[in-house]
């Protein structure tokens, strides 16, 4: 979740830097962030990976999954829906650093945009679908005693609800007044 939502924060950083070249380059401050967050994640993925499936880890996470059930074949279907569905987004932020002259002219108040893209695929990719797939991927006999994890799944889906229609109707309504204000309207 931190990694995904860290996409909306990367470029406002950038814009309020007071030495904005220095965000690029070998050890700018967006190579540096990436090189720790690698590393990091590295040495996670290779000490929990190696725990759990000891020598047998495979490449990816759903070649783990065992074929012989539904269940799993669900989880994999899904995954690669997951991932074709945001691969447009994940490619916006190198769009944006690439071409930020052709996006500008195309979308003159981008952080409006960015605002409202993230009010809708964040939440819903890092707040809402996590806690159902986890539901569906052990119901109905491993969610704990009492149903303890289902419960504490559909409060976080809940909460998720809240902030995906009131960031998506700030968002709009935020847009809607830069409209009606003009061009000249502040991000």
């Amino acid at each position: 979740m931190y990694t995904f939502e860290g996409i909306a924060l990367v470029l406002p950083v950038r814009q309020k830097m007071r030495e904005p070249e220095a965000y690029g380059g070998c050890n700018g401050v967006l190579n540096t962030g990436i090189y720790l967050v690698t590393i990091l994640y590295f040495f996670v993925v290779f000490f929990f990976g190696y725990i759990r499936c000891d020598s047998d880890a495979r490449g990816s996470i759903s070649l783990n999954l065992p074929v012989d059930n539904k269940l799993y074949q669900f989880t994999n279907i899904m995954y690669a829906v997951a991932i074709f569905l945001t691969y447009n987004l994940q490619f916006y932020v190198p769009f944006t650093l690439l071409w930020p002259l052709t996006i500008a002219a195309l979308i003159p108040n981008l952080g409006l945009v960015i605002s409202l893209v993230g009010a809708v695929a964040s939440t819903a990719l890092s707040v809402i679908f996590p806690p159902i797939c986890e539901t569906i991927t052990f119901w109905p006999n491993k969610l704990g005693r009492f149903k303890w994890q289902l419960i504490l799944n559909l409060l976080i889906i809940i909460f998720g609800v809240y902030v995906f229609i009131a960031g998506t109707t700030l968002s709009i309504s935020n847009i809607v007044a830069c409209i009606r204000e003009g061009a000249g309207c502040d991000d």
